[in-house]
């Protein structure tokens, strides 16, 4: 999964981080909506058979749960 963040200055994204994440034999191919629980700062993303947990630290690093 790319992470893209926007330049406040110039208003363009770019990509800053890859996170690997857990797909099925047939690839990553996401049909289903992602959704942040910004209270748990995780981020639940499902991947055909899979279901990812991503979680963001205080160091705005993300960990596959």
């Amino acid at each position: 999964m790319h992470v893209y963040e926007m330049n406040s200055t110039n208003k363009q994204h770019s990509k800053t981080k890859e996170i690997a994440v857990r797909c099925d034999y047939w690839g990553c191919h996401n049909y289903f909506f992602q959704q942040y629980i910004k209270s748990k700062c995780l981020l639940v993303n499902k991947n055909g058979y899979n279901v990812n947990q991503i979680r963001k630290n205080q160091n705005s690093d993300f960990i596959t749960l």
